[in-house]
Parts: structure tokens; C-alpha cells; sequence
């Protein structure tokens, strides 16, 4: 069963398919997405970023830079296509 501090969610686009997954416990918050089948044009993934900890992003294993906007959230500007098989893990300690 899905909550919020165990999230799962799949979703499509014209060209691919793709699977959301959040997790959060008292230290971190991980998010992962994981493109299944096609492909995906992905500019920016903005997500809540609730406090001053480190962010990591990887894209396929790979560090990847993430910066803070002025409304509390970081920003992850790819400007990428992505095909099947890629995944991004963004970490936020908190």
C-alpha cells in the first residue's frame, strides 16, 4: 500500500514509460525515477527541499549538479532525452 512516506507511481508519456518512487524516513527523503520503456525529453525536476541538508542527484550512477530556487524547493536542470533503462536517485538529507 502506498503512503506518503513510501510512494510508488507509474506514469506515461507519448513516448515512454516511466515509475516515480519516494521514500522518507527521519534522515533522508530518496527519490527515484526509472524509465521503463522508450523514451523521455526531460528538462527540470523541481522537487520540495523542507530543510538545509546535502542533495545528491545521480543520472545512471553518475553525480549530477541540483541547485536551491527561492521557494524552497531544488532544482535539477537535465535538458536531456532519456532512454530506456536510465535512472535518476536524488537524495535530500535532512
Amino acid at each position: 500500500r502506498d503512503t506518503p512516506k513510501d510512494f510508488r507511481a507509474p506514469f506515461t508519456t507519448a513516448e515512454g514509460w516511466v515509475t516515480f518512487l519516494q521514500t522518507i524516513d527521519n534522515r533522508s527523503i530518496k527519490s527515484t525515477l526509472m524509465l521503463h520503456y522508450g523514451q523521455l525529453e526531460l528538462s527540470t525536476i523541481s522537487l520540495l527541499h523542507p530543510g538545509q541538508g546535502a542533495v545528491e542527484v545521480r543520472f545512471n550512477g553518475q553525480t549530477a549538479p541540483a541547485r536551491p530556487n527561492d521557494i524552497g524547493q531544488i532544482v535539477i536542470d537535465f535538458e536531456s532525452r532519456l532512454r530506456a533503462g536510465d535512472v535518476i536517485v536524488i537524495v535530500i538529507e535532512g
